[in-house]
């Protein structure tokens, strides 16, 4: 165990796993990164809070006030509506540059 090397990395709930373990990410969390990664190679230039705002992860709340800096808590969101909504994003930007 003292040579075995132990490697921690942070998801999106914060909690922390070890890769060791083989934990396997379910079929929509290997898709959103799939696309995610795909996006951010296609536009370096983004910082990564802005990829996730520009694909729709992160959503500001409807509100009037079009000065509202909030976003809205997506923490009860199913990991099915997120990849719906970058996929449906992702369709939009291609619609917009043809």
């Amino acid at each position: 165990m003292a040579n075995q090397k132990v490697i921690f990395f942070c998801v999106p709930n914060f909690h922390m796993f070890n890769i060791s373990n083989n934990y396997i990410m379910n079929i929509e969390h290997q898709q959103i990164l799939k696309l995610l990664t795909a996006y951010l190679n296609k536009n370096p230039e983004l910082r990564f809070t802005q990829a996730l705002f520009n694909l729709d992860i992160n959503q500001k709340p409807i509100s009037k006030d079009p000065f509202n800096r909030d976003l809205r808590d997506n923490y009860g969101d199913k990991d099915s509506s997120v990849l719906h909504r970058i996929v449906d994003r992702l369709e939009q930007f291609e619609k917009q540059n043809n």
